[in-house]
């Protein structure tokens, strides 16, 4: 693990040092830290004795980390795509892919307003007694994304960003181990999450390519 974790950084020390020598492309790339809060909402169909319908939440808060890449575009419209992945006993992956506009309201500061089509998938995993089970879903949705940044060079700068992000679960499987012995099958459409939502932070590099 360590051996590929030191390649991991290696390549990306070797891409990082030809980006910068490089003749520019017009791409942007960022990538750094990310925090998410993801939950799954359940709907109630019934109306109770208070007259609305209730839901139940689950969530549950993880940090990893953000890639993503835009493509500026004529009067300051740009496209992009972004993916975040976020780890706690748990792995959430959202990818968005958009296009936006971004405000210039300083020297070397831009603000990126977007939004567009999202896809994701989740893994849930916990014990009960010595049953371990895994639950996962594969999403698709749409989301809104609001980033800024500051270049303290022409190729070099930092951006900070959130991003509010929808889903409809389409699909999901179950699994449950009890020793060497595991089962499996498709989560039944009644017990799957009615919403998947992600709210995500992100702080990091931006690089002009």
């Amino acid at each position: 693990m360590n051996k590929k974790i030191f390649f991991v950084c290696l390549v990306f020390a070797l891409v990082f040092t030809g980006m910068l020598t490089a003749k520019s492309i017009g791409l942007n790339l960022e990538a750094g830290a990310a925090y998410t809060n993801h939950q799954l909402h359940y709907f109630d169909n019934d109306t109770r004795h208070d007259g609305f319908k209730h839901q139940g939440i689950k969530s549950k808060s993880l940090f990893g980390f953000n890639l993503g890449v835009s493509y500026p575009l004529p009067k300051n419209w740009s496209v992009f795509v972004s993916t975040v992945f976020a780890f706690n006993r748990t792995f959430v992956s959202d990818t968005m892919l958009g296009a936006g506009y971004t405000f210039k309201p300083g020297k070397g500061f831009d603000l990126f307003l977007g939004g567009g089509l999202a896809f994701g998938g989740s893994v849930f995993k916990w014990s009960s007694g010595n049953v371990s089970i895994t639950n996962r879903f594969f999403n698709i949705g749409a989301g809104i994304n609001l980033t800024a940044s500051f270049m303290f060079t022409n190729k070099i700068g930092m951006f900070a960003g959130i991003s509010n992000t929808y889903y409809k679960p389409v699909s999901g499987k179950w699994s449950n181990k009890i020793g060497d012995k595991t089962t499996s099958g498709d989560i039944a459409s009644n017990h799957m999450p009615d919403l998947a939502k992600s709210i995500s932070g992100r702080l990091g590099v931006k690089i002009k390519l």
